[in-house]
């Protein structure tokens, strides 16, 4: 997908966010270093459909400039239940951020 696509694309995405319809909001839970990139431990966004992975984090990436790096390591969780690659993300979910996190 070409860059001038992506940058049409994010903007009808957050022009359609944007509240000036009634949406349903998706609560964005940020953990460890996601919330470091983030500034904040919640987001609230107004997806106007059912999202793909790749376009939730490319929503995040507009907003969280750099947080898309994390989309290799980090998992991302629905609802309190661990996502698998290939489900989709409805407007009224709660989605986590989970990058991976050591401890001993």
């Amino acid at each position: 997908m070409g860059y001038l696509l992506k940058v049409i694309l994010i903007k009808l995405f957050l022009f359609l966010s944007s509240g000036k319809l009634k949406r349903v909001s998706m609560k964005v839970l940020f953990f460890a270093q996601s919330r470091e990139i983030a500034g904040c431990d919640t987001q609230q966004i107004t997806p106007h459909k059912v999202l793909t992975q790749d376009e939730f984090w490319l929503a995040l990436d507009t907003l969280y400039p750099g947080i898309a790096a994390l989309k290799k390591t980090a998992r991302l969780a629905r609802n309190e239940t661990y996502l698998h690659a290939d489900e989709l993300l409805s407007p009224d979910d709660e989605i986590a951020v989970i990058p991976p996190v050591s401890g001993g």
